[in-house]
């Protein structure tokens, strides 16, 4: 069974817009050669990022009424996020358990993971890796960037008087450590819940001339500007009139799919988005949308923003990503039974410590 959200990925997004609006030879090659990559991805990391060259976005943040110190600014500033997600087992993003199997067992086909960071450190990151959810923190960065916001904290200090599986908790992520949860063992009675319930109706394909209809739709709304290619790296302006895509797409899927469900872009202005999209030897590997050109679609903006200048925000994509690998140092601490004794017993005398 192919995947609903793998389809849709590729069908709708990037090589939607790059078949639909006239692309050069080259580029109509390139992006073939990055769909196919994409279509046997058996993992895909995505990261969003700032890209602050002349500190534009760090000075913005210092100004106007919502003005941050100038420490968070630069928390905010080198601040990511990133997600990866692969299938296991050798099988790609396109594959998906049988209707009706176990739902411990779905949990175990994909791996993921996500992290959210600073140039100091991980601020809270989560894997799933065979079932098992490992959870990890800096927690000194954490302690920072709460200084940094004018809201210092000691997490030590504020647990101190907790019940003795959080002070656990607490001192494994301190150490470096992250926790385990067997999610996938702790879903086994549900047995066969699959949350399949055998009317997908995407389960025969996409309607046939859905993704040709999309294309007509996308195309008076997307402008392509080949920028050429050197040494296998090709870059590409895309131009789209976010509002009015979106629209178009809505009332196509609409037509196509009945059950389909609108979106509210009554937020949205006319404005238009200028986007880079960068190809590298037959892969997508970035795409840079200016922030000031994102901040225009605000249709009712509260205040007039400070410039953003040359600031962007940056989307990343690795589609040869294999594996989500387990934490190298995970706490020798049964989670699930610790917490089950905690709610078994009595509440602790006010300001006892076990």
């Amino acid at each position: 069974m192919t995947s609903l959200r793998t389809r849709l990925a590729a069908g709708l997004a990037l090589p939607l817009l790059l078949t639909a609006c006239g692309a050069s030879t080259g580029l109509r090659e390139d992006a073939a050669a990055a769909d196919a990559a994409l279509a046997k991805a058996q993992g895909v990391g995505v990261v969003l990022r700032f890209d602050d060259p002349d500190g534009d976005l760090e000075r913005a943040l210092q100004e106007g009424s919502g003005a941050v110190p100038a420490d968070l600014a630069d928390v905010l500033v080198g601040s990511r996020v990133d997600v990866r997600v692969a299938a296991t087992g050798g099988r790609t993003l396109g594959d998906e358990p049988e209707a009706g199997s176990p739902l411990e067992e779905q949990l175990r086909w994909v791996d993921s993971a996500l992290t959210v960071s600073t140039s100091g450190g991980d601020l809270v990151s989560w894997r799933t890796v065979d079932g098992v959810l490992y959870v990890s923190s800096d927690l000194a960065e954490v302690e920072r960037v709460a200084a940094a916001a004018g809201a210092p904290v000691s997490l030590s200090d504020e647990v101190a008087g907790a019940p003795a599986p959080l002070r656990q908790v607490h001192d494994a992520l301190r150490a470096g450590e992250a926790v385990a949860v067997p999610v996938a063992d702790l879903l086994a009675p549900l047995g066969e819940l699959s949350g399949q319930d055998g009317d997908d109706p995407f389960a025969a394909g996409l309607p046939e001339d859905l993704l040709d209809d999309l294309r007509a739709a996308v195309e008076p709304h997307a402008r392509l500007t080949d920028l050429g290619s050197d040494d296998g790296v090709r870059r590409v302006t895309v131009e789209v009139e976010v509002k009015q895509l979106l629209e178009a797409v809505t009332r196509t899927l609409g037509s196509g799919l009945p059950d389909a469900q609108s979106l509210d872009l009554d937020g949205l202005s006319d404005a238009s988005v200028t986007g880079t999209l960068t190809i590298e030897d037959g892969h997508y590997r970035r795409l840079r949308l200016p922030l000031t050109e994102l901040a225009d679609l605000a249709e009712d903006p509260t205040a007039d923003l400070p410039d953003l200048g040359s600031s962007a925000l940056v989307v990343e994509l690795d589609d040869t990503v294999e594996q989500v690998e387990a934490p190298s140092r995970v706490a020798d601490l049964d989670l699930v039974q610790l917490l089950g004794g905690a709610f078994a017993q009595p509440p602790s005398p006010e300001g006892a410590t076990a």
